[in-house]
Order: structure tokens, then sequence, then C-alpha cells
């Protein structure tokens, strides 16, 4: 450590080279081309941002969306009619039933049923 070092010597002696003439006509063109992009309009810098969401906070965003849906869907089943609706047979006075209602219908006192054919009930 006592003796001179041979490498800073030479470092304090080196001159470093002047850069070439096109060397900031190159900077500035390449500097242009890369923030071109970004002057041609927002909506390319809105669809190309990116946000970081950790996947916990997805997840539940997805099953309180999920729940929502859930929750607002329309019902499968409609709503009986309080009355049935009567229509004119074509072929003279006689009237057809086109809905039924479920009114005065009482379960069986022991809850079984019992699946009856066509050929039964005729």
């Amino acid at each position: 450590m006592g003796e001179p070092d041979r490498l800073s010597e030479l470092l304090k002696e080196w001159k470093q080279p002047e850069p070439s003439r096109d060397l900031e006509r190159r900077v500035a063109a390449g500097y242009s081309a890369a923030t071109s992009g970004n002057r041609s309009g927002g909506w390319r810098r809105i669809l190309a941002a990116r946000v970081s969401i950790p996947v916990p906070v997805l997840a539940l965003a997805a099953l309180v969306l999920i729940a929502l849906l859930l929750w607002i869907r329309p019902s499968s089943v409609p709503p009986a009619p309080t009355m049935p609706a009567q229509m004119p047979h074509p072929g003279g006075e006689q009237n057809v039933v086109t809905s039924l209602s479920a009114q005065g219908f009482q379960p069986l006192p022991d809850g079984t049923a019992r699946v009856v054919s066509d050929k039964e009930l005729r």
C-alpha cells in the first residue's frame, strides 16, 4: 500500500475522446421517437396503463360480484296469476282455461306423494 499505484497514474494521464459531432442529433432523435407515442393521444396511454392489484383483493372482488349477480338475478319462475284467464273457443261457446291457479291447494297430511299415470286417471 505504501508504493505508488501504477493504474492511478495512468488514469491521471488519460484524456477522454471527444464525442462525435452527430451524437447530440442521434440522442435527440432517439428521445423524440421514444416520446412521440405519448403525444399522439391520451387513449393510448390510458389503454397501455398497468394497475397492480393483489390477488386476495381481486378474489374478494370476484366473490362480491358473483354474490351480487346471484342476489339481483330475476326469478326464473313467474308468479301464478290470481284468476285464470279464459278465452272463447274458436268452434263455439265453450271456454278454454289457459292458466291454472294453486289457490286452495293443501299439501298431503303425511307429506308423501304418489305418481299417477294418465292410464290410471281414465
